[in-house]
């Protein structure tokens, strides 16, 4: 294969705990040996990669290092009323999306203390752990069922057993690096087809390579809505 020039974002470290990140033009030769090659089209940001590319040694512990691994969610109806927590003011989003009830975030943390909770959920899609991931599992219904994919509040779970002994709630995490292909295809044809909906125009921010370093500080300060697609075209 010919040796092409492409554009990245590389994290460095020229000092100890100093790192700084830059667009660099790379040549393919220059990838490591023996890894699949990929020629891509579209990227996505997440916080994971926001914090790669501030040097964090918990996500990525060699550099120089480029951040990215692709990560979609879409909220589906299901015909239950969803609710949704969240810290941001402005909900609109979250409306269009059908959402029928915002708790505020600040809210959601006052009851943190009693081992269980009333009864409000058949089931859950947690994103960010901690205090909120643990209110909602002792929140949710007799044999409901919560998902876990995210650490942005925190990577503690503070919970005990009683949810799952006296409710018989199921805890699944969701790992999609390591997710075998024939269940992928199966997941992305049912999102192109049958799962599909209306609003994905919606809920996208697409930017190009140069603009990568302003969301990355918008993603940490939690000021980013919906997904933002980085084309690389």
């Amino acid at each position: 294969m010919d040796n092409f020039l492409y554009k990245a974002l590389i994290v460095e470290e020229p000092e100890k705990n100093k790192f700084i990140r830059q667009i660099k033009d790379v040549y393919s030769d220059d990838l490591p040996k023996g890894d699949v090659l990929i020629r891509v089209k579209y990227s996505s940001l997440n916080y994971k990669d926001a914090l790669s590319a501030t040097g964090n040694r918990g996500v990525t512990r060699q550099y120089p290092h480029t951040p990215g691994i692709d990560a979609a969610g879409i909220l589906s109806h299901l015909g239950y009323c969803v609710t949704a927590v969240s810290g941001k003011a402005d909900t609109t989003l979250l409306n269009n999306l059908g959402v029928k009830t915002i708790i505020a975030r600040n809210d959601f943390l006052e009851n943190t203390k009693p081992p269980i909770l009333k009864e409000q959920w058949a089931g859950v899609i947690d994103t960010v752990g901690g205090n909120i991931l643990a209110i909602a599992i002792k929140s949710t219904k007799q044999d409901g069922i919560v998902t876990c994919c995210g650490n942005v509040a925190s990577a503690d779970l503070p919970i005990n057993v009683f949810p799952f002994i006296l409710r018989g709630i199921s805890l699944l995490g969701i790992d999609s690096q390591h997710c075998a292909m024939e269940f992928r295809s199966k997941v992305w044809e049912k999102l192109a087809t049958d799962w599909r909906f209306g609003m994905l125009e919606n809920i996208y921010d697409e930017i190009f390579i140069d603009q990568l370093s302003d969301k990355i500080e918008c993603i940490l300060k939690g000021e980013l809505r919906g997904r933002t697609l980085v084309n690389l075209n």
